[in-house]
């Protein structure tokens, strides 16, 4: 699992870092132990990763998600959930993952691979057994993302999405737009010093809409547990193995460091195929290797040390590690957001396209999405459905839908052709884009 299962690692084997918080009275106080002060009567602004609390935003595990879901009952929810943030003074900001992220596709790759297992299980499930299946098996219904996006903008939460690197973004729209804290569950997210780090697994709303809680992981209480200095985060990150540098291509360091003596030698070669540490041993191995480095800014002796016999790992490994470094610090994205923010303000201040967006709120949102992503880059991804594979009769949705696909898009491809000349022109012209030049296109997008 590499960096992904210190995540889980730290509600396991931490138990003093995960502490039960209600923010509701953290939005009366003042944040301590590392938080920004807020001037009173301020809100408290907290940054919600959706990507990885769609299941929280949905509701809960409700049974109705495997028949399409349940979206009356999430409504109920998004507008209970709104009001008890506006009551309690807390103000959220939920960033949508729109970034294709082709370094991270091998992990894209993974999780659809798991999921497509998870889906078939729960067509199996409901064929012999005719009941709702366990929730651990739980899939967002197709639409999803939309549908709850739609949704928070009705109640007046805000919502934002990332373009080109999901987690950088959000790392840099928290740091640079005085947000409080991080509400996600990413071991990358927490081992890149965020002031308040939330789980947006445990973030829940009580019946009576009064109280919204969740955990509050305690990094320096993590820190203590595996006796490791915090600024060495970045290269302990790295060792653990990340989307650059995968933690197969380390297992070779991981076996070292447990030695030939220690109990789980023996499962190093099992059938001529490449076996993995348990997570939880090598983390421990990792951070007592990096607690006893010398210079842990000394990357190329760190490279010669880890990878004797390959140059090329070495060079990942340097790779790895300055990506690493840049989640604790970087400013790179933050344009991104800015210019992403300059078109937001031209459609929203924009008369023309008003009455559009009021009446045609789907087209809006998929409109917005699909500019972010399969304009600029040219690419989208299509995640697992839950569909019998065993059915020959009727074709799958990717096959289903795909000449719609291409026609939309083709219409989508000639808006960002407009769209790139309208730019063009108007940097000659030193001001804006006017918004008129897209509204032909964009209006034939909605007939």
């Amino acid at each position: 699992m590499g960096v992904q299962g210190f995540q889980e690692y730290i509600e396991k084997h931490c138990p003093t870092a995960v502490v039960p918080v209600e923010l509701q009275k953290l939005a009366r106080g003042s944040l301590v132990g590392g938080g920004r002060q807020r001037p009173p009567q301020s809100p408290l602004r907290l940054l919600v990763d959706a990507e990885n609390c769609l299941h929280r935003l949905y509701g809960g595990f409700y049974t109705d998600w495997v028949s399409g879901g349940q979206w009356n009952h999430m409504l109920g929810y998004l507008a209970a959930l709104a009001k008890a943030c506006f009551d309690g003074n807390i103000e959220l900001l939920v960033c949508f993952n729109g970034a294709l992220e082709k370094g991270r596709l091998h992990e894209w790759v993974k999780r659809q691979v798991n999921e497509r297992q998870t889906a078939q299980q729960i067509v199996s499930h409901i064929q012999n057994k005719g009941t709702p299946p366990p929730k651990v098996w739980f899939l967002p219904p197709v639409c999803m993302v939309h549908c709850i996006r739609l949704a928070l903008l009705r109640f007046h939460i805000g919502v934002i999405q990332s373009i080109e690197d999901h987690h950088l973004e959000v790392i840099s729209l928290c740091r640079e737009n005085g947000f409080h804290g991080l509400v996600a569950y990413d071991s990358d997210y927490a081992l890149c010093n965020i002031p308040y780090y939330f789980s947006a697994h445990a973030l829940k709303l009580s019946r009576n809409g009064k109280s919204l809680t969740t955990s509050q992981y305690l990094m320096h209480e993590v820190a203590k547990q595996l006796d490791l200095n915090p600024n060495r985060f970045v290269i302990f990150a790295s060792l653990l193995g990340n989307h650059i540098l995968p933690d197969e291509d380390l297992a070779a360091f991981h076996w070292s460091l447990l030695g030939p003596e220690h109990p789980l030698a023996s499962l190093k070669v099992r059938a001529h195929q490449l076996v993995l540490p348990p997570c939880d041993v090598v983390i421990k191995a990792v951070a007592d290797y990096v607690r006893n480095m010398t210079d842990f800014n000394d990357l190329e002796a760190i490279a010669n040390d880890i990878f004797r016999h390959s140059q090329v790992h070495a060079d990942i490994f340097r790779h790895s590690q300055v990506h690493a470094d840049i989640f604790r610090h970087s400013q790179v994205h933050a344009d991104i957001f800015r210019h992403s923010q300059v078109h937001a303000d031209i459609f929203r201040h924009s008369q023309v396209h008003a009455d559009i967006f009021r009446h045609s709120q789907v087209h809006a949102d998929i409109f917005r999405h699909s500019q972010c992503v399969l304009c600029f880059q040219g690419e989208i991804k299509l995640s697992v459905t839950i569909e019998d594979e065993a059915n020959q009769e009727l074709p799958s949705a990717v096959q289903l839908f795909r000449p719609i696909r291409q026609y939309v898009y083709g219409v989508l491809f000639s808006l960002a052709e407009a769209k790139k000349k309208a730019e063009r022109l108007a940097m000659r012209r030193n001001r804006l884009p006017e918004c008129k030049t897209l509204l032909p296109i964009y209006t034939l997008l909605l007939m």
